[in-house]
């Protein structure tokens, strides 16, 4: 009767670690995929420090690929079922997702090598956004803070609707810069964070780097929002160009 018990234990014990094992592996493949590329706040793409080299394309083509790779979704996704083109009255119901067209960037697209092979590289930002992280949007001038930087309250109130302010999350960043299509990641993208097939919004930043040879260009982009904590990482993102 003890040697039963004792197997009928071990059994038991054997039973458990394989089921927790089970359990466990789907949250790590998840963890570990493309899951991780969600995390709630401001992303930067290229992911890294840019340095390039005048005249040498191949000091830029793995900016370049990154780049590409990243934006593969988006270009197939005016294809998938659900997806619709929206603006501030046109927003998603449903299964659908707002459609983020390529033509957006401007001369920050594909078509344009992100501007690496003119000494103009583009870095794309992205913002994602979940119950954790979800800022909310300034609803009129009167709401901006005293801080917030010069140029980009310029660009708000160039770009009122109506004589109102446009709702989403606006970005700045500390450098010369042209944004493109503009420094807002629009309120409608973040109305359905949960359907199938959502990508972010993206704004696209170019930087002139010509005139700069040899200088390390040290740029950090902030979101501005209502509640926003400026002590908090997901609101900004930092990096380094240099153009030798």
């Amino acid at each position: 009767m003890a040697l039963n018990t004792f197997y009928k234990v071990l059994i038991g014990v054997v039973s458990a670690v394989v089921v927790a094992l089970v359990i466990a592996l789907p949250v790590v493949f998840l963890c570990c995929g493309g899951v991780d590329k969600q995390v709630p706040g401001l992303r930067a793409i290229p992911e890294k420090d840019i340095l390039m080299k005048e005249g040498d394309p191949k000091s830029v083509q793995p900016y370049v690929d990154e780049m590409t790779e990243f934006l593969k979704p988006y270009v197939e996704m005016p294809n998938k079922k659900g997806v619709i083109n929206c603006n501030s009255t046109v927003r998603p119901q449903g299964d659908q997702v707002c459609n983020y067209p390529e033509s957006l960037l401007n001369l920050c697209g594909r078509s344009y090598n992100f501007g690496f092979n003119k000494s103009m590289p583009c870095i794309l930002l992205t913002l994602t956004m979940d119950e954790s992280f979800r800022p909310t949007p300034y609803e009129s001038l009167k709401e901006l803070p005293d801080d917030i930087p010069r140029d980009l309250r310029s660009d708000m109130e160039e770009d009122l609707e109506n004589g109102k302010l446009r709702k989403g999350i606006w970005v700045d960043c500390n450098s010369e810069y042209l944004y493109t299509p503009k420094p807002l990641f629009p309120d409608y993208y973040y109305d359905n964070l949960d359907a199938a097939g959502y990508l972010p919004p993206i704004v696209a930043v170019k930087f002139k780097l010509t005139d700069k040879k040899n200088e390390d260009i040290k740029v950090e982009c902030r979101l501005w929002g209502k509640d926003i904590d400026s002590t908090d990482e997901r609101s900004k993102v930092s990096f380094t160009l240099r153009l030798e």
